[in-house]
């Protein structure tokens, strides 16, 4: 399964992207049993030349502690560009 859209760099500070049209790739999964023989990357090429051309290129979000995922994208030529930090307990300021 691969979810993907189009994305305006530029509408979207949200993605921190410089102008441009980007393929935004979303929820890409590969059941467990099916690793490994490269319907992975056939999804993704299929959804980035479904994107069509012109793109300035592709971006995604995942989670880095998901360790499927932290060895699939690197490998297939994704890098990180940024890093999101989230804290959700309460800290109380220093005194």
């Amino acid at each position: 399964m691969c979810e993907w859209w189009h994305v305006d760099g530029a509408a979207h500070p949200l993605f921190q992207l410089p102008p441009g049209r980007y393929a935004y790739l979303n929820s890409v999964a590969v059941t467990a049993d099916a690793r490994g023989g490269g319907l992975g990357r056939a999804l993704v090429a299929a959804a980035l030349a479904a994107a069509g051309d012109g793109l300035d290129g592709s971006t995604l979000w995942f989670n880095p502690a998901n360790p499927v995922a932290s060895a699939v994208w690197p490998h297939l030529g994704w890098r990180s560009v940024w890093s999101v930090w989230d804290r959700r307990e309460s800290v109380s300021a220093p005194s």
